[in-house]
């Protein structure tokens, strides 16, 4: 089918370039190691042969008192400057290697950002690969029963009487079910494209603050380190003001990562209850953002009901979208969350005292804003949602799905 060889051809194309980055990678990676090397070697001669002009300038400083020794050797004078011509050369030799290393650095980091971006297509061709199967073979599945529904129709056609009004109301029927099934189709399709393009979006936004707040900064601290290392001996005071700023970054990095994982909802444990979940939840965004109270009312919750991980997490995932947006947009001070499980399906109702939302903000949302995950979640989940509200009244969000 053309879609197999479209996605067969992406793939040799991403396979084939990212082959040529990880090839100039290597090759970058090699040249850096080489430079770095040949950088500390020629800063080890200019330590040594700092330290023997040193000596060569006390036997020859015209600034000598009594107690100065006379030189003993007419010929040091001549040694010396041999010295320091001899680093003026390292020292040139020196300003070029360090630029070549810093050229080798940023080329490095864009071969390595450019690496990590073709990984992630990669994966997501895959990905779209996989779900462009399982959609086919659900058409399929439905192709099949479609044509078994004909076949019961045409049968019950051949059984029944030769009457026109009985046939007409068949053929209505099988037209119905010809409409249900294309609409089916259509819908399946863009919600199918929605849910891919979305977690595209959010694998490439993840990967690209992972480069930018994670391994770039790992990498200037592993320089860092280095510089550290050289000057512990030749320079203890910025080696120690250097460590200091090492520190600083492994800070900051810590405190990036801990954004990462928040933005993932990386802390749930679904080990615990389901209350336990939702008050460590709540606790976190009440901490977060202590000017706007949060109120919870769990008495619909039936404790007693097991909740699946798939619910478990689906529910914190679609709170946080209502929450966050709550925060960034509505401007209130106070929300108000009830939940209860009955009839099997979940409810969730949160109100705030915000600005309140406009009608069509889902045509006026970008089609990777939190709203339109929150549509695609519960459409996968077979559930529904509901979002209203006015300047007055501040904003409602009300959202079901199956508890399975």
């Amino acid at each position: 089918m053309s879609e197999d060889k479209n996605i067969a051809i992406l793939i040799k194309a991403n396979s084939d370039i990212l082959s040529f980055f990880t090839s100039r990678y290597r090759e970058c990676v090699d040249s850096l190691e080489k430079n770095k090397t040949a950088l500390f070697e020629l800063n080890i001669k200019l330590e040594e042969l700092n330290k023997t002009k040193n000596v060569y300038s006390l036997t020859t400083n015209s600034k000598k008192d009594l107690f100065t020794p006379m030189p003993k050797d007419k010929n040091e004078g001549e040694k010396e400057s041999q010295i320091e011509a001899e680093i003026k050369r390292l020292l040139a030799m020196q300003r070029d290697l360090n630029t070549k290393v810093m050229e080798d650095s940023t080329t490095l980091k864009f071969y390595s950002r450019k690496i990590k971006l073709l990984k992630a297509a990669e994966l997501s061709i895959s990905e779209i690969s996989e779900e462009l199967e399982d959609t086919r073979n659900n058409l399929t599945d439905l192709e099949m029963e479609t044509k078994e529904m004909r076949e019961k129709l045409s049968g019950m056609k051949r059984e029944s009487a030769p009457a026109v009004d009985n046939s007409e109301e068949l053929s209505r029927q099988r037209k119905e079910s010809e409409e249900k099934l294309e609409s089916f189709r259509a819908d399946l399709t863009e919600h199918g494209r929605n849910i891919l393009m979305i977690d595209a979006f959010d694998k490439s936004y993840m990967s690209t603050m992972l480069d930018r707040k994670v391994s770039l900064k790992l990498k200037d601290t592993k320089t860092k380190l280095e510089t550290a290392r050289f000057l512990i001996s030749s320079d203890p005071k910025r080696a120690k003001q250097t460590i200091n700023e090492i520190i600083t970054d492994i800070d900051n990095i810590n405190d990036d990562i801990s954004f990462l994982l928040k933005k993932i909802l990386y802390n749930i444990d679904t080990r615990k209850p389901l209350m336990d979940m939702l008050d460590s939840f709540i606790d976190a965004k009440t901490n977060a953002h202590p000017e706007c109270t949060i109120e919870t009312d769990y008495s619909g919750l039936d404790s007693e009901k097991k909740t699946s991980y798939i619910a478990a997490t689906s529910l914190l995932h679609l709170l946080d979208i209502a929450i966050e947006n709550v925060y960034k947009h509505s401007g209130a001070n106070r929300i108000i969350i009830k939940l209860s499980n009955k009839d099997n399906k979940m409810y969730a109702y949160i109100k705030d005292n915000g600005t309140g939302i406009k009608d069509d903000y889902m045509d006026k949302s970008p089609w990777y804003s939190s709203l339109h995950k929150a549509t695609e979640t519960l459409y996968l989940l077979n559930g529904d949602m509901d979002i209203s509200g006015n300047h007055e009244n501040g904003t409602l969000v009300e959202f079901s799905f199956p508890l399975q």
